[in-house]
């Protein structure tokens, strides 16, 4: 699952939760997603059957019960 605009800035006022934090709530419910947080300005080229990230932003990896795990551009998936 993609979360597009991935940030986890928390502007000032703002009494809601961060978008990490939504996150780990969703995968409390279903461990069986991978969530890749996909900054905006970033993108995922699908070719040839791989997935190559672009984009000058930090993508995040979410999964149930692990730390995020930061992805730079050319990352293959």
């Amino acid at each position: 699952q993609i979360n597009p605009h991935f940030t986890n800035a928390l502007p000032e006022g703002h009494k809601g939760e961060t978008r990490e934090q939504r996150i780990r709530e969703l995968l409390v419910v279903a461990p069986e997603l991978t969530i890749i947080g996909l900054p905006e300005g970033n993108w995922i080229t699908v070719s040839k059957g791989h997935a190559t990230l672009g984009g000058p932003n930090t993508t995040y990896v979410f999964k149930a019960g692990e730390e995020a795990v930061p992805l730079e551009a050319g990352h293959r998936f």
